[in-house]
């Protein structure tokens, strides 16, 4: 077996075997749109960022009627740059909101479907999302 086979029949190897997070550069279980995590309407959650490795958390939510949306992030500590980002179903930014003082609030009227939220900071933080 030649030695760019060995490398790639390794690659697949470490995939099947769930060595695949090493490719993720560290990130946590829902760093990318891909992996984001439910969230129902009404329900706040608590996490936290860790810059480099983990700077973006997603979740998602589906709305059956078309629904004012209200999506509020607080996060501590205050100063945080925190950035909210709202995405379809196809990945495509709906809105995007950016706040130095750990506090972001945005509304929308959305149509029913499959929303995706991404809060970022560049900074370590512990942050509530709430999604209504």
């Amino acid at each position: 077996m030649s030695r760019h086979r060995k490398i790639v029949a390794a690659v697949l190897l470490l995939g099947l075997l769930g060595g695949s997070s090493a490719f993720a550069s560290g990130r946590d279980s829902d760093g990318s749109r891909m992996q984001a995590r439910p969230h129902e309407p009404g329900e706040r959650a608590q996490d936290q960022l860790s810059p480099p490795s983990d700077n973006v958390d997603w979740r998602y939510f589906r709305l059956s009627e078309a629904s004012d949306v209200t999506i509020e992030v607080d996060a501590n500590p205050g100063s945080a740059a925190v950035k909210v980002t709202i995405t379809d179903a196809m990945g495509k930014s709906i809105t995007s909101v950016v706040t130095s003082d750990g506090k972001v609030t945005t509304r929308r009227r959305l149509d029913p479907g499959l929303y995706y939220v991404a809060v970022s900071c560049t900074t370590s933080v512990a942050y509530t999302l709430s999604i209504r």
